[in-house]
């Protein structure tokens, strides 16, 4: 099988269009990215990790989209409490190689990246979480002898689908502020 310029022109086009998400929208892309992993990894998620952790995990998301909504506003403070207590949980047990515990491994560093951003205000975390939620589907197909970098993976549906739910959300922040009741659309 050869490499897929598919791929490589979908990655080029994210990196443009993270690059340009307005702060306003940050937290947002953040969130929406987070709740997709979340929810691909619940049927796992309190097998592997203790109650705490997982209520941690839900507590951060729901600041995610308060400070999104504009109801909470923006704690540096209470994100480095956030990063502290997130710090303990760890995820290099997880199986990279399994779909579920890869979308779990990639939401602890998303929200990491994430709680971070809401300390440092450095940007560059974009992109990442773009390629979080395709690198949990790139496992699944890994699984079926697939690979996101060639033609036949490239193509599979699971992927064209978060392929084209992730375009149009970008192109939507683009042109406006979102908010959480916008946190399942394109899902």
């Amino acid at each position: 099988m050869k490499d897929n310029n598919g791929f490589k022109a979908y990655m080029d086009e994210c990196r443009k269009y993270t690059a340009a998400i307005k702060y306003e929208n940050l937290f947002f892309w953040g969130g929406w990215v987070c709740e997709e992993l979340l929810a691909i990894s619940q049927g796992i998620i309190s097998r592997l990790l203790a109650e705490k952790e997982i209520s941690l995990i839900k507590d951060i998301l729901s600041y995610i989209w308060s400070v999104v909504d504009s109801n909470d506003k923006l704690s540096p403070e209470k994100s480095r409490i956030y990063l502290r207590n997130l710090n303990d949980i760890n995820e290099t047990d997880l199986d990279r190689t399994d779909y579920q515990e890869n979308a779990l491994y990639e939401l602890i560093i998303s929200i990491d990246a994430i709680m971070n951003f809401a300390v440092s205000k450095r940007r560059g975390f974009e992109y990442n979480l773009s390629m979080a939620v395709l690198n949990a589907i790139d496992s699944k197909l890994q699984d079926d002898d697939q690979d996101i970098l060639t033609d036949e993976g490239f193509n599979e549906p699971i992927l064209q689908r978060e392929i084209e739910s992730q375009t149009l959300i970008l192109r939507l922040m683009a042109e406006k502020k979102l908010d959480s009741n916008s946190k399942k659309l394109y899902r």
